[in-house]
């Protein structure tokens, strides 16, 4: 039986509490952002946010992360945010860029981010389609002092 859809809080988990580290690789380009035919797709499947899980899904494999040459080249860092759905199986798939310092920033951001692999989210110890909000940080090293 089809169960009623009832809009979800719009709350997630405090930014500060989340610590993403994505190892820099080799470039690839994706396609536009979204929600695919076949990936989240049927709206009568729940989808819940991190606060109504059991607990928050962990990392698996984390997604490559590449700096944009140019971003490089001049010295900039900055930050991307991500509105992400991870599936019952921890497939992950950008729906949304809700921040970014810069726009040569975004395509890196989701590619790293569907690159990478998360714990099935679980609510009532079941695996569910849950949203996530990803920020994804850009940023040079440091020269050593002598």
């Amino acid at each position: 039986p089809d169960l009623p859809l009832e809009p979800l809080p719009a709350t997630n988990p405090p930014l500060a509490s989340i610590t993403v580290h994505i190892e820099p690789g080799k470039p690839t380009f994706p396609s536009e952002a979204g929600v695919p035919t076949g990936f989240g797709a049927d709206p009568r499947i729940l989808t819940f946010d991190t606060s109504q899980l059991d607990r928050i899904p962990g990392v698996i494999k984390r997604g490559r992360l590449i700096y944009p040459h140019e971003m490089k080249r001049e010295h900039i860092e900055g930050f991307v945010e991500l509105k992400i759905l991870i599936n019952e199986r921890g497939r992950v798939r950008v729906i949304e860029v809700l921040h970014a310092s810069h726009r040569g920033f975004v395509d890196s951001a989701i590619t790293a981010a569907e690159n990478s692999v998360f714990e099935a989210p679980l609510k009532d110890k079941k695996p569910v389609r849950a949203t996530y909000i990803l920020p994804i940080r850009f940023g040079l090293p440091r020269a050593r002092p002598h």
